[in-house]
């Protein structure tokens, strides 16, 4: 049997073996015609822990597909592998107005999508517009909140004017809702924007060529790409949720990089002829969002129980087996202005009296968690919960698969989600975080601290980095004391992949770089 046939087998095991491997919510699938790939292509088999959503710069909120926003879409800068510098992207140069608040960015010229419409400055004052605009609900928005107005001087010139000062617009163009989409291929689905996901069209080094949920996507390179060639004519990426399924599939050759490599037998792999495995540290804060709205949960004595009552250092111990840290701060390691604070100590005994104090010593508690998406996260989720009962609360328990679970993330019924955020931006996260803002956008747990919301906006305004830092430590603060999540774990990046694999790098975000990836021994 042909390593593609083997390939294709071990998907249909993965599918008949695993909890669910389903996608809710998806009209159906988008396949681009084309002519087949001869065996000479270098064809890149990478192996993700959950399937891709729809891919749309406005409303992709995971990572996974945010890797594959970045390799189909262009921003007008982009935050550079490993140093998250931004750096130029479709623009060239940019130049900030002696007002502080108006930007001029220069455009590369004749750079055109894939379906053949010019990306010029039109085409990105359609794309921050549709992002921008409240009726179309991007999780994004609040990227773009200090934008006044956003026009083109010429083909090649945007000029954006801010509200304020925003000394955070380079970081927010750099971020996945600041992609660059085709206006021609976006706009027949104006009535519904987020069915454009199904039919993606971007000007980066690669087009999709076929999107199937829950079962593949398939990438090929873009000829007409303005920057250098990727050297990748293919890129096959596929989800599957049961790590050990992905390490089989790497080990015999099915499989070139699998992403969440399985923890506990990392040692095992580093063994095996052919196979190189990459662990490195992230910016990946993964906690227990929880509904600040909901009773009990709506009082702050609950909120710190819970995090009393979670054995962190047991989590990092015992479940990632060392391949992580505590988490000691609302903000992800390496962001500017992050503030290191003191974790809440493992006490289930204060855990108990907070409850008790609270009138809450017995009530429900609603946990999920998915399988797939984070380095065990449904185990993690099920230690909590073990936690929990533990100091006298009643948990419900549910573990989904990550395509509907990204869409049921605003369930009224929800309580407490297992849930990873990493974003290169001190401003955006805590905006879309920690913001009443971002409520049921990003901030899905409904958290507002009037003083929070206060110097987070007089923050954002402020280009001296002395008061800024002064403001953001405030912040962090009092969000570390309001108790929000329960805070858990900063986990690392563990990858396994084929010897025959060069050039793969990853950023501190996770986002896998795979344009610069080629294919030889």
């Amino acid at each position: 049997m042909s390593s593609r046939s083997n390939f294709d087998a071990v998907l249909k095991t993965v599918v008949a073996v695993s909890l669910v491997v389903a996608v809710l919510g998806f009209p159906g699938a988008w396949v681009q015609t084309g002519t087949a790939f001869s065996a000479q292509r270098q064809v890149l088999r990478y192996v993700e822990g959950t399937d891709v959503t729809p891919i749309d710069p406005a409303y992709c909120v995971d990572t996974p597909t945010s890797s594959i926003i970045h390799l189909v879409y262009d921003n007008l800068v982009m935050f550079r592998a490993p140093d998250m510098q931004v750096v130029p992207d479709l623009a060239t140069s940019w130049k900030i107005g002696a007002d502080r608040k108006t930007w001029t960015f220069t455009l590369r010229s004749g750079v055109r999508f894939t379906d053949g419409t010019p990306a010029n400055a039109d085409a990105v004052v359609y794309s921050i517009e549709r992002v921008a605009n409240p009726k179309n609900a991007s999780p994004y928005r609040t990227l773009f909140d200090e934008v006044a107005s956003v026009k083109s001087l010429n083909d090649t010139t945007v000029q954006i004017i801010t509200k304020d000062p925003y000394p955070s617009l380079l970081d927010a163009l750099g971020q996945v809702g600041g992609g660059i989409v085709s206006p021609t291929a976006a706009k027949p689905y104006e009535a519904d924007p987020r069915r454009f996901g199904e039919h993606p069209v971007g000007s980066g080094p690669f087009e999709v060529r076929s999107w199937v949920p829950g079962q593949q996507t398939v990438l090929v390179r873009n000829p007409d790409y303005w920057g250098k060639p990727p050297a990748l004519d293919e890129i096959d990426w596929r989800g599957v949720p049961d790590a050990s399924v992905r390490e089989a599939m790497v080990k015999s050759g099915e499989a070139d990089i699998i992403a969440k490599a399985p923890i506990q037998d990392l040692n095992a792999l580093r063994k095996v002829p052919g196979i190189k495995v990459l662990a490195e540290s992230s910016m990946y804060m993964v906690n227990i969002e929880l509904n600040n709205q909901a009773k009990p949960l709506d009082d702050v004595r609950v909120r710190r129980a819970l995090n009393y009552a979670i054995n962190k250092e047991a989590i990092v111990k015992d479940l990632l087996f060392g391949y992580g840290r505590v988490n000691d701060s609302p903000l992800p390691f390496g962001v500017q202005f992050r503030v290191a604070l003191t974790p809440y100590p493992y006490d289930p005994a204060k855990a108990k009296a907070l409850l008790a104090e609270a009138g809450a010593s017995k009530f429900t508690l609603n946990l999920w968690a998915p399988h797939g998406r984070y380095m065990q996260d449904s185990q993690i989720g099920e230690a909590v919960a073990n936690y929990l009962q533990a100091v006298g609360i009643t948990v419900k328990y549910r573990v989904w698969e990550w395509a509907p679970y990204m869409q049921a993330l605003n369930a009224p019924d929800r309580m407490a989600l297992l849930l990873g955020r990493a974003t290169p931006g001190t401003d955006f996260t805590m905006t879309r975080q920690y913001s009443k803002t971002a409520w049921n956008l990003y901030n899905i747990g409904l958290f507002y601290d009037p003083q929070v919301e206060k110097l987070i906006a007089e923050a954002r305004i402020e280009f001296d980095e002395g008061t800024r830092a002064k403001l953001y430590a405030e912040a962090q603060r009092r969000v570390w004391e309001d108790a929000p999540y329960i805070f858990l774990d900063n986990q690392d990046q563990l990858y396994a992949l084929r010897d025959t694999v060069h050039g793969f790098q990853t950023l501190p975000d996770e986002f896998v770089y795979l344009e610069g990836v080629h294919i030889g021994q």
